[in-house]
């Protein structure tokens, strides 16, 4: 397998930062309400956020660059019985990551939120629409990442150092293929250790899903405040009707496999 061509980072170096390096991690999806769970289980008095921003993304384009003091630089240092963690959305996509945190924190909790994956692609447009990042129609958006992006990942598979702008930016349809990114995880990390939900469900009852997370962490309950939702995108239009057409047929068989896979149907 191409993973199995590399080695682990320095293992002293490993066991010299374990103390304060990161007890669970949020990989995802984007644009699934991650910032505002982030938030949410920030609140709790046991829980503590990176001292600088929510995502770091160590172990996405930094893994090579940066080393894993940097890293650690980045949390408070934690008594045994307060916990780090972080929230980087590009963690369940990039298909590297999930070994880069096995290396280093192979003990490490896994939260993940998953959209429709619809909803979640327009919303990533609109998001790059917003950020003057993107400038075809939506349909045309579509068309172009169909016609490349299937290149680009060949190439981040046979290079984990490979790093591509469109692969992150133009990845509408393909951040919503959560069946092969969660199976990808649990190569490495037991279903077990994984706490999946869906968009839809955290917000139905965030006080509710809040103390699942807690419970899954081992933590107390805690009734946390919901009433900000943070980097909340505006709803008031909807995908043209060709784009829908082309989404239901490129979702309709990766959500049934999802479905099955986590024994959970979601209704999209």
């Amino acid at each position: 397998m191409f993973f199995d061509r590399f080695k682990n980072k320095s293992e002293k170096e490993n066991i010299y930062f374990k103390d304060n390096l990161p007890k669970f991690l949020i990989i995802g999806a984007q644009k699934s309400g991650t910032t505002s769970l982030y938030h949410y289980l920030s609140q709790h008095p046991k829980i503590l956020p990176p001292k600088y921003r929510k995502e770091i993304n160590y172990f996405e384009k930094r893994y090579f660059s940066k080393s894993l003091r940097w890293y650690k630089s980045q949390f408070s240092y934690s008594k045994e019985s307060l916990i780090n963690f972080e929230a980087s959305t590009n963690y369940l996509f990039f298909p590297w990551t999930p070994k880069h945190v096995f290396e280093t924190i192979p003990h490490c909790k896994i939260i993940i939120l998953l959209r429709e994956p619809k909803q979640r692609a327009w919303s990533h447009y609109k998001h790059q629409i917003r950020s003057k990042e993107e400038h075809l129609p939506f349909f045309k958006a579509l068309e172009r990442e169909l016609l490349n992006l299937d290149e680009i990942e060949k190439k981040i598979l046979a290079d984990p150092k490979y790093f591509n702008k469109s692969f992150r930016n133009y990845s509408y349809l393909r951040r919503g293929l959560y069946y092969k990114q969660i199976k990808n995880w649990n190569r490495f990390f037991e279903k077990e250790s994984i706490f999946i939900s869906s968009f839809d469900d955290f917000f139905k009852n965030p006080i509710s899903k809040c103390n699942e997370i807690f419970e899954f962490l081992e933590l107390e309950e805690f009734s946390i405040n919901p009433s900000k939702i943070y980097n909340k995108s505006p709803d008031d239009d909807t995908p043209p009707k060709e784009s829908i057409d082309l989404m239901k047929n490129y979702f309709s068989e990766p959500n049934k496999f999802l479905f099955n896979y986590i024994s959970k149907d979601f209704n999209w």
